[in-house]
C-alpha cells in the first residue's frame, strides 16, 4: 500500500507489448506528471489491463482471484458488458484526462482504506458527550499565532496541479531518445574523418538480416524463422508481425553489435556468428503457446530496430549534400514518434533536401534527421535522389502564405514549432 509521501501510485501494467508498455511508461512520466510509475505486479496498488490484448479477460480474472483487494483500470476500444466494483473502464485512445481522473479515484480509494477506523465504543461515547475545547486552544498573550497547516495533498498528486505536462513531455522525448541512441554532435561536411564517423552500414548488423528476412518472407508469404545465433526471432508475412524472444533493452544491446563481432561477444553459439534464415510454421508457433506480448507489428519493429543501429548515423551510401525524399508519409500512429519527426517529414513532404538543409532549415541538431531518414529509409519510405531534376532546383525557404490552403497551413505550423 503507498503511504502518503509518496509521489507517485505504483501500477502494473498487464496485457501490454513491449512498444505499448514503453508508451504508457513515456505517458505516465511526461504527460500525467509521474502521477504513476510502472512497476512489478507483487509491488503495485493497482493494475492497469488491456482488455484488447490477446488474454486481457483471463488477466483480468486472474488478477481479480490473486489480489482481490486491488483496484483495476481498465482500457479497450469498447466498454465492457459489465463493469465490476473496484474496476475503472476508460475508452481507447487514452485521453489524458481521462487517465488523470483514473488515477485520482484510484488513489481517493487507498487513501480511504489505509485511513484508521476509531472503535465503535469510543464513536458512541463521543457521539454522547459534547465537543470540549482544548485547554490550550486559545494563544498566550505575546506568542506568535500559528500558521494553519496546509491539507495533505492527493496521494502521488502534490503540487502538480499547474505543471505543465506538455513541455515536460517534450523535455522527456528528448531525453528519452537521447537513451534510445545516445547523443552524438552535429559534424563538420568538410571534414571527411566526421563524416566516415556519421555514416555505418546497416548490412554489417542485425537491422540489415532482419530487412533481408522479412522481404524474404513477404515475397514468398511464408513464415520464416531468422536464425541469430542468439534469441529466437520469427516472420509472419500474413499478419506482418515478428515475435522476438528478447524485451527491448536487450534488442537495443544486440542491434548495436556488427554481426562479425557477435561470435566474439559471446551473443551467438557459432563461431563464425553469421545469421541463416529457416522455414517455420505459425501453426505450431501457436500450438506451443509463445508469449504473445512479444510480437510485433513488422513496420514498427523494423522502425525501432534502425533507429537504435543508426545512433543518429546515415546509411554509408547517402551522400549528406545531395537532396533524398519521402516517398510516404510514415503512419506514426504505429511507429515510436521522436522530437521534431514530424516536422521533418512535413518538410520532405514539400520537395526533396539535404539531410544537412533540413537540419539548418528547421534548426535542430542533425542526429535527429539522420536517425529519421534512417529509420524512413529502412521501410522503404525515403532514399537518396537520383534524377537529375530533383537536385535541380533549391530548396525553397519555409514561410507563410496567406492563402494557403489547410493542409499546407497546417505543415506551415509544424515547421514554425
Amino acid at each position: 500500500m503507498i503511504s502518503p509521501r509518496d509521489m507517485s501510485l505504483r501500477a502494473c501494467a498487464l496485457g501490454f507489448d513491449a512498444r505499448s508498455y514503453t508508451a504508457l511508461q513515456l505517458f505516465f512520466r511526461g504527460k500525467c506528471g509521474d502521477k504513476a510509475v510502472l512497476v512489478g505486479e507483487d509491488d503495485a496498488d493497482v493494475s492497469i489491463v488491456d482488455m484488447d490484448s490477446f488474454n486481457g479477460a483471463k488477466i483480468l480474472a486472474e488478477q481479480r482471484e490473486r489480489h482481490p483487494g486491488r483496484p483495476f483500470i481498465l482500457l479497450s476500444l469498447n466498454p465492457p458488458a459489465e463493469i465490476p466494483s473496484g474496476v475503472i473502464y476508460i475508452k481507447k485512445p487514452v485521453q489524458i484526462q481521462s487517465m488523470l481522473t483514473a488515477l485520482e479515484q484510484t488513489a481517493a480509494r487507498l487513501r480511504a482504506k489505509a485511513a484508521p477506523k476509531a472503535p465503535a465504543e469510543k464513536i458512541r461515547r463521543d457521539a454522547e458527550s459534547p465537543a470540549k475545547p482544548p485547554v490550550d486552544a486559545a494563544p498566550k498573550p505575546g506568542a506568535s499565532p500559528v500558521p494553519a497547516r496546509p491539507a495533505a495533498p492527493a496521494i502521488g498528486f502534490a503540487a502538480r496541479e499547474d505543471r505543465d505536462t506538455s513541455h515536460a513531455a517534450l523535455s522527456l522525448d528528448e531525453r528519452g531518445f537521447g537513451d534510445y541512441i545516445g547523443s552524438l554532435k552535429d559534424i563538420d561536411p568538410s571534414n571527411p574523418m566526421e563524416v566516415t564517423a556519421a555514416q555505418y552500414d546497416p548490412k554489417r548488423y542485425f537491422q540489415g538480416y532482419l530487412q533481408s528476412a522479412c522481404k524474404t518472407a513477404l515475397t514468398k508469404n511464408c513464415a520464416l524463422r531468422l536464425n541469430t545465433g542468439w534469441k529466437p526471432v520469427t516472420i509472419f508475412p500474413q499478419s506482418r508481425e515478428i515475435w522476438v524472444d528478447a524485451d527491448d533493452q536487450q534488442l537495443r544491446s544486440f542491434c548495436l553489435v556488427p554481426v562479425h563481432s557477435i561470435a566474439e561477444l559471446g551473443f551467438s553459439e557459432s563461431d563464425s556468428g553469421i545469421m541463416t534464415i529457416s522455414s517455420a510454421s505459425a501453426v505450431k508457433f501457436k500450438e506451443d503457446g509463445r508469449d504473445q506480448s512479444k510480437l510485433h507489428r513488422m513496420d514498427a519493429l523494423i522502425w525501432k530496430v534502425a533507429l537504435w543501429t543508426s545512433a543518429g548515423r546515415v546509411p554509408d551510401d547517402i551522400d549528406l549534400n545531395r537532396p533524398v525524399y519521402l516517398r510516404n508519409w510514415p503512419n506514426f500512429t504505429r511507429l515510436l514518434v521522436f522530437p521534431h519527426a514530424l516536422r521533418i517529414a512535413a518538410l520532405l513532404s514539400e520537395q526533396p533536401r539535404s539531410l544537412l538543409n533540413i537540419a539548418e532549415t528547421l534548426n535542430i541538431r542533425q542526429q535527429y534527421v539522420f536517425a529519421f531518414f534512417s529509420a524512413a529509409r529502412a521501410l522503404g519510405l525515403a532514399d537518396q535522389a537520383v534524377r537529375q531534376s530533383e537536385s535541380l532546383i533549391a530548396p525553397l525557404p519555409v514561410e507563410s502564405k496567406k492563402d494557403a490552403g489547410l493542409f499546407k497551413k497546417i505543415l506551415q505550423r509544424l515547421l514554425r514549432r
